[in-house]
This record gives structure tokens, C-alpha cells and sequence, in this order.
């Protein structure tokens, strides 16, 4: 059984290194959203997948995805974890103007079906997820 602990670390720290600017992406994905008039770019890092899926991927974009699954393994790792624990993991961003996001969420589902999330704005504070209920 996965420590609840330890997923919420390996959460935040995969949210905050996809928000800073360590991780290359966000200025390829914020530039490309720009182009086509989306805000809002989801990315599955197990799959490399994009939400809305995106047309034409840069090679800055494919390299960028590549090293953030890396570095989301070597997060796992330091925690005594690995890729078979994880079901899911997403990373969302909202772009306003700039190619930096206005925050990066990130969602993490472990095989039991349990969810972890985090959400750092752009000046790397954790930030408030809040929930509609019915």
C-alpha cells in the first residue's frame, strides 16, 4: 500500500517543478495555446497526451514532456515508489497573456483509485483547490 504521505510529496513536487522555470514546457505550450486561442492545456504524463489534443507538437514540446515524465520517475523514486503504483497523472495549465501559466495543477490517481492533487500558482506558492458540490 502506497503511503498517502509520500503521493501527496511526489504530487506537489511534480506541480511545482511543471510550474517553474526549470521545466521548459510551459513556454512551448503557452506560445502554442496563444497560436490557437487555448487557455487551458491539460497533459497526461504517462501517456504524453494533450487535452484539447493538439495538432502540430514542436519538437520543444515533445523533448519538454519527455523530461518532465523523467523527472516525475526520479520523484517517484526518491520516494520509494515507482511507475507501476501510479494509474494517472495530469498536469493542467491556464495561460493568460503570457506563455507562463497562471498556475499548474496537477492530479495524481494511484491504482486503488485514490487521487492526489496540488496546485502551485506562478509564483510558486501552493495554491487553493476548491470543489462545486451538488
Amino acid at each position: 500500500m502506497e503511503s498517502s504521505k509520500r503521493l501527496r510529496s511526489v504530487v506537489q513536487s511534480i506541480a511545482h517543478h511543471a510550474a517553474s522555470g526549470l521545466c521548459y514546457l510551459h513556454p512551448h505550450l503557452g506560445e502554442y495555446g496563444k497560436n490557437k486561442s487555448i487557455n487551458k492545456i491539460s497533459v497526461n504524463l504517462l501517456s504524453e497526451s494533450f487535452e484539447p489534443p493538439l495538432q502540430e507538437i514542436s519538437s520543444e514540446i515533445e523533448m519538454s514532456v519527455s523530461a518532465l515524465r523523467e523527472k516525475f520517475e526520479v520523484i517517484l523514486k526518491s520516494e520509494k515508489m515507482c511507475l507501476t503504483d501510479i494509474k494517472d497523472v495530469v498536469l493542467e495549465s491556464e495561460f493568460d497573456k503570457d506563455d507562463y501559466p497562471r498556475y499548474c495543477y496537477a492530479k495524481l490517481t494511484v491504482e486503488s483509485g485514490k487521487i492526489f492533487e496540488s496546485a502551485i500558482t506562478s509564483g510558486g506558492e501552493v495554491g487553493e483547490i476548491l470543489r462545486k458540490h451538488s
